[in-house]
């Protein structure tokens, strides 16, 4: 799957299952869902002037990049949903080796 595709639920028991379809999310227990979000997440904060594209998986949450403009954003969360899950997690590894150097 693309990772546009794939979401992270959370549920009124605390509970989360990340990085699934929306089908499975509602198959699995709706009456308990309290909220769903894109695996690959764009938001700005309520004071900050800055755009952050997170990941969020299962056990692992980052910001991605950060962005002065929304459409530069936007055209950055689009690349990334458009990888695979294997592409994705690929340029992840390659990513955060890289910032490492």
């Amino acid at each position: 799957m693309k990772m546009n595709q794939l979401f992270t639920a959370y549920y009124m028991d605390r509970t989360a299952v990340y990085e699934k379809s929306l089908d499975y999310i509602y198959s699995h227990n709706p009456d308990n869902l309290r909220e769903i979000r894109p695996t690959i997440w764009l938001w700005k904060g309520d004071i900050s002037p800055v755009f952050f594209v997170d990941y969020v998986g299962d056990g692992v949450g980052c910001t991605l990049a950060t962005f002065d403009k929304l459409a530069d954003a936007q055209k950055y969360r689009e690349q990334i949903g458009e990888m695979t899950e294997e592409e994705f997690e690929n340029w992840l590894i390659n990513e955060r080796w890289a910032a490492r150097a």
